[in-house]
């Protein structure tokens, strides 16, 4: 087998792997979300982060909201809310860590949640990106650490 079609396989092997992890990961956030109190969602974005895997780049991310996107054709009636939290957990189960933010501003009142990876906000346009969103709850891998450090005094 030459080099080429092994790469190739494998890119094709990803994008599926990829788009299947988008289809469950929206139908387990639309289940959180509509179904259960927030905390549930909380809870399993949280669990999502145990899972191994590294630090999502931000081509990564994009390609998790891109297929959360493409599966939502099939979900109607999706918001920002279930989109970032299936984002969040497809980027999990490939293997790839996020950060879910839920935020909120005052002038005028509104509520919002993204996702973001190496510090850049993920999946808006630039005229979503109507801030100053203030992040009211961030679920990333190292927040229990900083939870930990930040109780104890520890500094980190």
């Amino acid at each position: 087998m030459h080099r080429h079609t092994v790469s190739s396989a494998r890119s094709t092997t990803r994008g599926l792997r990829r788009r299947l992890a988008g289809h469950l990961a929206l139908f387990g956030a639309l289940v959180l979300l509509r179904c259960l109190p927030v905390r549930f969602a909380v809870t399993a974005a949280r669990a999502a982060t145990r899972l191994p895997g590294r630090t999502a780049t931000v081509e990564d991310a994009e390609a998790a909201v891109a297929a959360v996107r493409r599966a939502a054709s099939w979900w109607p009636g999706r918001a920002c809310l279930e989109e970032s939290l299936a984002a969040h957990l497809t980027a999990a189960l490939t293997g790839r860590r996020v950060g879910w933010v839920m935020g909120a501003r005052f002038a005028p009142h509104a509520a919002h949640a993204w996702i973001e990876a190496a510090g850049h906000v993920i999946g808006q346009d630039e005229i979503d990106r109507v801030w100053p969103y203030v992040p009211a709850l961030t679920v990333e891998a190292g927040e229990l650490i900083q939870a930990f450090c930040l109780s104890f005094n520890l500094g980190r």
